[in-house]
């Protein structure tokens, strides 16, 4: 068995500390937040600097995962070196752990101080180290991150989130007759405090912490749940929406002359619409949506042309009678009307799949750009036909739910630009339902834009909003000038 000393002594030989090795950059959660995604990946360009310059990674991390089950606290001040400054991300992430894992004080402060920094891990173990060193005062240490004013600052998320996140739901294979699979992941922490509770309540509906209060409160006991919402709502009284009925009268007018963004950032102003206002908005999204299927319809021959073969088999999905059925069934479960910009496109479009078919063993055109399908991004929504089985995980999991604690039912409507290429990727792209106005962002897709807006986007790349990230490419310029000319307005 190696020695702590000698343990300690092959640690500070190790290659990383060597003055040239490549160093992480530092950034808070606000600073990272205005980053654009170029930038972003500019950041971490010394991580994949220190990955191909690393000799034997391997080892180095077996070493200091050694130092952390030996809680070898000689090794403290190295490890907190490599926490704060390494670019080298598993040597990094094991030392993290290995601080943790021998827990004195002066490991338990190098974490903490990363509290503010942008990685993720940074933040896990920070949040970790203030329960470690004393559940019972935490909800004190963390109060600040949760005032409005600290949430709704760009990056002021992120804390609290990881805090709330910390009772978050695990998944326990054994466990006794008659318990849940699903069960808390923390509750000693928990239970340390009433007022973690009394927060998860109070942030139930909250625009930015809302869903994971919300996963808290359903894996803690259910009946001081049932009796903390109960008295919730009767000192809330009822919810109030907003409602616009209203009709401004000249919407259609004014987007047939062209104001095409004006008219839409005009609908979306209402957090809520019915009666005239909601008929107006139908009637601009079926105005709309009829020129998307027709620029969808220019692309797709344009494809077809280049040989582009889409996954499904078909590159546009025209409207159907039994989508008026799908349509209903999703408007009956969710409770309300899908928004007009979603049904317009449904009932005027269809469905859209430029996504290459990737099951076939040619492989896809690249257009002249060099790129990989991974940096294309192709635009996909998904007809109604291709959305039924979510009916029965969302029927599935109202059953289990109270209905104060459920999260919007997202309809998920294309891959994520990874699962497009064929690797294994994020969320998919979608809608949260029910929403009650004109325009629902497209959820989980980076620029987060309203659906409107990225159908836009999408038409004005081609068909290929992730080339964006090449404009300055002029394969990529000349690509897109020939895929969107004449292309119609909407």
């Amino acid at each position: 068995m190696v020695s702590a000393e000698r343990r300690l002594q092959k640690l500070e030989r190790s290659e990383v500390f060597a003055p040239d090795f490549p160093r992480r950059r530092h950034l808070t959660h606000a600073q990272w937040a205005g980053l654009s995604e170029d930038e972003q990946i500019e950041a971490g360009s010394s991580q994949t600097l220190a990955i191909r310059r690393a000799k034997d990674c391997r080892a180095l991390v077996e070493l200091i995962g050694e130092i952390g089950e030996a809680k070898q606290e000689s090794t403290v001040p190295l490890l907190a070196k490599l926490w704060s400054g390494c670019a080298l991300v598993p040597a990094r992430t094991a030392a993290g752990h290995a601080l943790r894992a021998i827990g004195s004080r002066e490991a338990r402060a190098a974490l903490l101080s990363l509290i503010e920094d942008a990685d993720h891990l940074s933040v896990f173990l920070a949040v970790r180290a203030v329960f470690d060193d004393d559940p019972t005062s935490a909800f004190d240490r963390f109060a600040p991150y949760f005032e409005p004013r600290r949430v709704s600052q760009p990056g002021g998320r992120v804390i609290p989130r990881e805090v709330l996140r910390t009772f978050g739901h695990i998944w326990r294979e054994e466990r006794r007759a008659g318990e849940p699979h699903w069960t808390m992941r923390e509750p000693g922490w928990f239970g340390q405090d009433e007022r973690w509770m009394d927060l998860c309540v109070r942030l139930r509906r909250d625009e930015h912490l809302g869903r994971a209060a919300r996963a808290v409160l359903r894996v803690a006991d259910a009946s001081r749940v049932g009796a903390r919402l109960a008295l919730a709502r009767v000192a809330e009284g009822p919810r109030s929406i907003p409602w616009r009925s209203t009709a401004s009268g000249d919407l259609l007018a004014r987007y047939r002359r062209g104001e095409h963004e004006a008219v839409w950032t005009a609908l979306r102003s209402h957090q809520a619409i019915d009666a005239d206002c909601r008929a107006e908005a139908i009637a601009v999204a079926r105005e709309t949506m009829t020129r998307v299927a027709r620029c969808a319809d220019l692309l797709a021959e344009r494809l077809a042309a280049k040989g582009w073969v889409a996954l499904t088999g078909r590159l546009r999905w025209l409207p159907s009678e039994s989508d008026k059925g799908i349509i209903n069934a999703i408007e009956q479960f969710t409770g309300a009307a899908l928004p007009p910009s979603l049904s317009g496109f449904w009932n005027e479009v269809g469905g859209i799949d430029f996504v290459w078919n990737y099951e076939k063993a040619e492989r896809a055109p690249d257009f002249g750009l060099g790129l990989a399908l991974v940096e294309m991004d192709p635009l996909h929504v998904c007809p109604p036909a291709h959305t039924t089985y979510l009916l029965e995980e969302w029927k599935e999991r109202r059953s289990q739910v109270d209905p104060d604690l459920d999260d919007p039912w997202n309809l998920d409507l294309a891959p994520d630009y990874l699962h497009k290429a064929n690797f294994s990727g994020g969320a998919p792209y979608g809608s949260a339902l029910p929403y009650l106005g004109a325009d629902p962002v497209f959820v989980n897709e980076v620029h987060e834009l309203p659906f409107v807006e990225y159908l836009r986007l999408a038409f004005r790349w081609g068909g290929f909003p992730r080339l964006e990230r090449h404009a300055r490419n002029p394969d990529v310029r000349a690509f897109v000038a020939e895929m969107a000319k004449d292309m119609e307005p909407f």
